[in-house]
């Protein structure tokens, strides 16, 4: 994925935040082979949370890239190996990896709860809002801004696979 695709497909972005973006790729590549998520969610978390930023500002107990919450996952990520401490979340390969750790840990505690059309709205909103998304019965608008951006990058990927073949 070259940084004009993801500019392309992520147009709230400046130049310099498509390449930060671009730089993570390797690392959303091997999240998504250890975790079964799909590289266009996890790459579209990124972009909504830190705009590519390995090293986004922690608000509060929230680290990295995805701006994981180490407040609610620290313990998960410790036990699968990723991090330590919070700011190990600020390397851009275990920030990334974080994000799958989350995701499928999500989904293997809530996914049953709700019908397969709003399984991944509710594992984002579980992701971006804690616990209390339990309470949202139809997604949330997090959920819709992360799917929204995945669309748009597989909108702007199918042509390009087309010209490759």
């Amino acid at each position: 994925m070259t940084p004009a695709l993801l500019l392309a497909a992520f147009s709230f972005l400046s130049s310099e935040e498509g390449g930060l973006l671009h730089q993570l790729v390797p690392h959303v590549e091997e999240a998504a082979y250890l975790s079964g998520e799909r590289q266009t969610l996890l790459l579209s978390i990124v972009a909504l949370e830190s705009r590519g930023n390995a090293q986004a500002e922690a608000r509060g107990s929230v680290w990295g890239a995805g701006q994981v919450s180490w407040r609610d996952w620290g313990l998960l990520l410790r036990e699968e190996g990723v991090a330590q401490e919070a700011p190990d979340l600020l390397d851009p390969r275990d920030g990334t990896v974080g994000i799958g750790v989350v995701l499928q840990d999500l989904r293997k505690r809530y996914a049953r709860r709700w019908p397969m059309r709003w399984r991944d709205h509710a594992v984002l909103c579980l992701y971006g809002h804690g616990r209390a998304a339990l309470a949202f019965r139809e997604g949330c608008d997090y959920s819709r801004r992360v799917l929204g951006l995945e669309r748009r990058l597989q909108r702007e990927l199918v042509p390009m696979e087309v010209a490759v073949r």
